[in-house]
């Protein structure tokens, strides 16, 4: 909780706006929250006072840089960057609401980011993932849904979290319907080898119902994220496997390979439920960095000494 407290009641309006009009998810109501919440334990020990919307009216901009230079020895670019729009985005709300009129924290710009390319499993890496997991399993059982869970998230692409909000009785058809970020519904094909798998975790699985969680524990609660993290960590540390094996790397994987098998960029922004086609596109940069890779290894007039011009 925030040492100031005079902010509280304009802090849970933004976040029920947010949660409501904006349909943002937990983490990220949870990580603005704690961003806002740093920004005025700052500035109340920066200044030497608590901060209510008339104190806020007259920070200033040096009073906002210098709340963001004293995370850098802490916090990584990227982190300092969703803080500065945490507190952009609040502050934004209470222009909205017309309870602040100063616009000093839009003149900070955000630190800059490097973009950095997602890390895809190699296909030989995907396929011993996938047939092998379930060893690790004292229960039977247990092992078929850990091998069902890499299967459905390397061959749909969905997020861990739409992957374990899933019933039973959502697996009908060969269309899989799940909600992702911002509550947004969208489908996903369910292909027929994924379809097999999870049919034979179905059937093995002693918690039956349609209303029942899909990806259960072992006490037949629902499947936390954290243990299905714990699971291929094993998994990876056990057979050496890059420290990138996650869950979420599944996703990235699923939508490698179908760029490099189709070029569909288009069907991939669908597919992983990306709002915007900026955030698939990232994909084209893997393919180009992958043709490139392979150009200066096997093109005949590349030779080992010489190198590619920019």
């Amino acid at each position: 909780m925030m040492d100031n407290n005079l902010m509280v009641p304009e802090i849970m309006a933004w976040q029920d706006y947010l949660a409501h009009q904006r349909r943002f998810s937990k983490h990220t109501l949870l990580a603005y929250h704690n961003d806002v919440s740093h920004f005025f334990s700052f500035l109340t020990k920066h200044l030497g006072k608590e901060i209510d919307l008339n104190e806020l009216e007259t920070i200033k901009i040096q009073d906002c840089r210098a709340w963001l230079a004293s995370r850098y020895a802490d916090f990584h670019a990227r982190s300092n960057a969703r803080a500065l729009a945490s507190v952009k985005s609040f502050w934004r709300y209470l222009l909205k609401q017309e309870k602040l009129t100063s616009d000093v924290i839009f003149v900070i710009k955000a630190p800059k980011v490097k973009k950095t390319l997602p890390r895809p499993l190699t296909q030989e890496q995907a396929e011993f993932l996938t047939e092998s997991i379930d060893t690790l399993a004292n229960e039977p059982w247990v092992g078929l849904r850990d091998k069902a869970l890499v299967v459905l998230l390397y061959s749909t692409g969905m997020r861990i979290s739409e992957a374990l909000s899933l019933l039973q009785g959502d697996l009908e058809g060969d269309i899989l319907v799940v909600k992702g970020k911002g509550n947004k519904e969208r489908q996903i094909p369910f292909l027929k080898e994924a379809q097999v798998v999870l049919g034979e975790y179905m059937s093995a699985c002693p918690y039956q119902g349609k209303d029942v969680p899909l990806f259960l524990g072992l006490r037949g609660k629902v499947l936390q994220s954290s243990a299905a993290n714990a699971v291929i960590r094993s998994f990876r540390r056990l057979y050496n496997l890059p420290e990138t094996l996650t869950p979420h790397a599944l996703r990235h994987t699923c939508a490698s390979h179908l760029m490099s098998a189709s070029g569909d960029l288009r069907g991939i922004q669908t597919l992983l439920g990306h709002a915007s086609l900026s955030s698939t596109q990232v994909y084209t940069d893997l393919d180009t960095a992958k043709l490139l890779d392979v150009y200066q290894k096997a093109h005949p007039r590349q030779s080992p000494s010489s190198e590619v011009k920019k």
